[in-house]
């Protein structure tokens, strides 16, 4: 007992006080084995919910850091078409090329800070009102939202979507993960491919598939797809005219929902996939 050892245990059967002795000593090494155990145990989990906490920090920072990071370009784009402007530098004289220049470089910072705005929110501990919506009704309103954008690169749609497929949902967020998964498997498909988009459900649980082709995602860069700000290509969101911040929503929405998803490379293209339960737990808090 000196040791911590509780395992031990006097086995003599005696009717006189060193036989009372043995059993109370008996009864309180098994009560000090018991509590040793849950010390350790709440030990051992509050150093498992320190070590989360000290990984949730690290990401808060390196997020942070990395939407600084992100802020700061085209602010210096900025700073140097108005200083041209305004000092008569040389290559500056057409003002209205550059405030044009200027008008979109500030466009794009207003799209990213809403993106951080959104995230920020996503963040915080909240209840989500989780209602039973028709899933393959959001899903032919958010293709419908991204029609002009097909059009313009001249892509075709195949669409296998039922005519209703209710589940719980936090509309408002799921619809907004929907339209990032559309916009982003339009934006990186060239021109004149194909989007394909079904929905199913079986046993309880809905899947949804949305299909790119014309296209590859390097294997090594799958892994950290839904990172925020992360580029497989470092031009990629800006000639794309992304935040960085779209599979990153996608990301928490699917974690909200307690659903899986992922995206694979395929034969000719790259797939979307994610699997949401119908009914969500009534302890809902995020």
């Amino acid at each position: 007992m000196a040791e911590l050892d509780f395992s031990g245990q006097c086995t003599a059967v005696r009717e006189d006080e060193l036989g009372c002795l043995a059993q109370n000593l008996n009864s309180l090494s098994a009560s000090l084995s018991t509590a040793l155990n849950d010390l350790q145990t709440a030990n051992q989990q509050l150093k498992t919910d320190m070590e989360k906490e000290q990984a949730l920090e690290q990401q808060r920072v390196e997020f942070f850091s990395a939407a600084s990071h992100e802020l700061k370009t085209p602010l210096t784009i900025l700073k140097g078409h108005l200083s041209g402007m305004l000092n008569g530098i040389s290559g500056y004289e057409n003002h209205t090329e550059y405030m044009e220049r200027s008008l979109a470089v500030v466009d794009r910072m207003e799209k990213l800070v809403k993106e951080l705005l959104y995230v920020s929110k996503a963040e915080e501990t909240q209840k989500t009102e989780y209602k039973t919506v028709d899933f393959a009704e959001i899903l032919r309103v958010q293709v419908a939202a991204v029609a002009d954008l097909l059009e313009e690169k001249k892509q075709h749609l195949e669409a296998n979507i039922p005519t209703r497929l209710y589940c719980e949902v936090e509309q408002a967020q799921m619809e907004r993960a929907i339209q990032n998964i559309l916009v982003n498997a339009i934006r990186y498909s060239p021109s004149g491919e194909l989007i394909r988009i079904s929905l199913s459900e079986t046993h309880g649980t809905i899947r949804g598939e949305i299909e790119n082709t014309g296209v590859r995602v390097p294997d090594d860069a799958i892994p950290h797809l839904f990172e925020a700000f992360y580029r497989a290509d470092t031009s990629r969101n800006r000639n794309t005219g992304g935040t960085g911040l779209g599979l990153y929503i996608v990301r928490k929405v699917m974690e909200m929902h307690r659903a899986n998803y992922g995206i694979s490379n395929i034969n000719n293209g790259v797939l979307f996939w994610f699997e949401l339960p119908c009914r969500q737990p009534i302890d809902n808090s995020i």
